[in-house]
């Protein structure tokens, strides 16, 4: 055997070696992605039951989440601020969904019923014109040409069976 025999075998070995790991890294880069993934989901998923948490120790977010779809021009000046707050809160959480979704992060599923449920409330669509800017704008573009244009009269997640579904359009503040 040559010395030029002995450098093929090596070139070939070394190449084999190179395709070895590059399945390697494939993996493990598929591997990370779906961790992370994972970890996104979890987080937007935690936050979400936080605010759930958050409104079922206590009665007063809602008593005022209920005033609001009552009469919300009963609210006062604290349940206003407080119930601006809620808003912001719920919307920051669809926000970074979005966000995490159009970074192929997570999925989205049931985020855009679940959007369509605050936006029915009149309340909700009311500070959505007011507090739009406060969010990234992909995601205010998304929420004023998907979602408000199509917007039907529903119940809310969390009056379930209170009020019967129609499908007569609402009036939208943003067009």
């Amino acid at each position: 055997m040559t010395l030029s025999d002995l450098g093929d075998i090596g070139d070939f070995v070394g190449g084999i070696a190179v395709i070895v790991t590059l399945i390697y890294l494939a993996r493990q880069i598929r591997e990370s992605t779906k961790v992370a993934r994972l970890q996104t989901l979890q987080t937007i998923k935690s936050a979400a039951l936080q605010l759930r948490i958050a409104g079922i120790q206590n009665p007063e977010i809602v008593a005022i989440m209920a005033k609001s779809i009552e009469d919300s021009a009963s609210l006062t000046t604290a349940e206003r601020i407080r119930f601006n707050l809620l808003c912001a809160a719920v919307f920051e959480s669809f926000d970074q969904s979005y966000q995490a979704q159009a970074a192929g992060l997570a999925d989205g599923y049931g985020n855009e019923n679940l959007l369509r449920s605050y936006l029915s409330q009149e309340a909700v669509r009311q500070w959505w014109s007011e507090g739009r800017d406060l969010f990234h704008p992909d995601f205010v573009s998304h929420v004023d040409k998907a979602v408000l244009p199509g917007l039907k009269e529903t119940s809310t997640h969390w009056q379930a069976g209170s009020n019967p579904p129609s499908n007569k359009p609402m009036k939208t503040d943003v067009e």
